[in-house]
């Protein structure tokens, strides 16, 4: 149907149907997309393998929402480099993704992959490749357990919003944040259940002009020189609301609650 179509300028409707698949290769030429492909609001449990394989630029809408899909097939946009416009997954069953895009570098949109869902994990580099968020990223909502060291392990700028919040992550993995050096937008993890963090999480972040949200955890304690390398924080680090009443108020990186173990210096 659209075999040869290799860029969407326009408008490609397609949503509020009862379609449960597309035909292998119905996108396979497509590269760019500049204009809206709407896919949302159908009955589809899976897509092919390589169903979006040569699409590397999406700057305008792709929308996955209100399906049923319960995984992304490994392959399905291994050529996907930036992203500018929302790559909308939510609202869908997803437990499990299997893709990763290693050409991947740069979102200035949105891919959401929150609400109904139900992912426990993400595959082991699936954003290892991802340099730069300067839209969001969110996997918030959803049943995540664990993450794996290499899952954001290019990443060093967020300027847009990465958010891992209302999960189940019991902890981070050493090195998850390595390459960090600014977050000047939002790191949201609040609402999961960290105990403790990993020491040298932030160890080579420099600066904290947006937001960091680890609120509404079970952290006891910090590890020494969680923060050793920031040098300004221009807007705010909540640790409010643990479940263990510790609260950390950071202004210029001050304690003021002494149930904290040890000093964030």
């Amino acid at each position: 149907m659209f075999l040869s179509v290799e860029v969407i300028w326009g408008t490609v409707l397609l949503s509020h149907n009862r379609l449960t698949s597309l035909p292998h290769g119905m996108f396979s030429s497509l590269k760019e997309i500049n204009g809206s492909l709407d896919l949302s609001y159908n009955a589809m449990i899976r897509l092919s393998y390589g169903q979006f394989a040569s699409v590397r630029l999406v700057h305008t809408n792709l929308d996955l929402r209100y399906n049923n899909w319960t995984t992304l097939p490994n392959g399905i946009f291994t050529s996907l480099e930036e992203i500018w416009g929302p790559v909308n997954t939510s609202y869908n069953l997803m437990s499990l993704l299997q893709e990763h895009v290693d050409s991947f570098r740069v979102v200035l949109g949105i891919i959401d992959l929150s609400a109904r869902n139900d992912l426990t994990k993400l595959p082991d580099e699936m954003f290892s490749s991802l340099e730069e968020i300067l839209g969001t990223v969110n996997l918030s909502h959803n049943n995540m357990v664990t993450l794996q060291r290499g899952t954001f392990s290019s990443l060093w700028n967020i300027d847009g919003t990465l958010d891992m919040s209302f999960n189940k992550l019991p902890s981070l993995p050493d090195g998850i944040f390595h390459s960090l050096l600014d977050l000047r937008g939002t790191l949201d993890i609040s609402f999961n259940k960290l105990t403790t963090l990993p020491k040298g999480l932030f160890a080579s972040l420099r600066s904290i002009l947006g937001i960091l949200n680890l609120s509404f955890n079970n952290l006891v304690m910090l590890p020494e020189r969680t923060f050793a390398s920031v040098v300004q924080i221009g807007s705010y680090v909540n640790f409010s609301h643990m479940t263990s009443h510790a609260t950390i108020w950071l202004s210029g990186i001050i304690t003021e609650n002494k149930t904290w173990k040890t000093s964030l210096l």
